[in-house]
Formats: structure tokens, C-alpha cells, sequence
């Protein structure tokens, strides 16, 4: 009775194991992004954070993530070249769907 019953427990321990992800999502496009669309060096972002229905977000909350993405994007946006010297405006409008 005791082996079966540890038998089943660590049945269940490798199946709930298993179960869980073991990778984080990542983003994967169909087309890649065409030049004129990514942002560089020159280029100012602007993030418009929202939170879809159901979903409970302070304006304290909002605010700090948006900071947060912006400095990720301007983080990521060093190391990309130019293509124009014009300076160009981007709005990234994100939306929160769960937390």
C-alpha cells in the first residue's frame, strides 16, 4: 500500500513537472520587419500603456511600466544604425491583457 501510494505520487509529481513551460515566449514574425519600420539612434518612441477589460491597473502601475519599456527601447535602439538622418516619432500602443 506505501509503495503504491509513493508510486503514484511521484507519477503525479513528473506529470505536473512535465506540464509546466520550460521556455518563456518569445515574439515571432511571419515577414520580417522592413527597414523604414524599426526604430534607430535618431528615432523617438512614445508608449501609450492600456489595460484591457477586466484587468485592474493603477495609474502608478501604468506609468512605471510604461518608464520601464521606454528605457528597454531606448536600451535596444543604441545599437541600431540609421538609414536617414531624419529624426522620426513612433507611438507604440501596448495593451495589458492579463497579470
Amino acid at each position: 500500500m506505501r509503495k503504491s501510494f509513493m508510486f503514484l505520487l511521484l507519477i503525479v509529481f513528473f506529470v505536473a513537472f512535465y506540464g509546466c513551460a520550460g521556455t518563456v515566449p518569445t515574439a515571432e514574425f511571419k515577414k520580417p520587419i522592413a527597414d523604414i519600420h524599426r526604430l534607430c539612434l535618431n528615432d523617438e518612441a512614445t508608449v501609450k500603456l492600456t489595460a484591457a477589460d477586466g484587468v485592474a491597473l493603477n495609474s502608478f502601475s501604468r506609468q512605471r511600466l510604461e518608464s520601464r519599456l521606454v528605457e528597454a527601447v531606448n536600451e535596444k535602439k543604441k545599437d541600431a544604425p540609421c538609414k536617414t538622418t531624419n529624426k522620426r516619432s513612433f507611438i507604440l500602443n501596448s495593451k495589458i491583457t492579463r497579470i
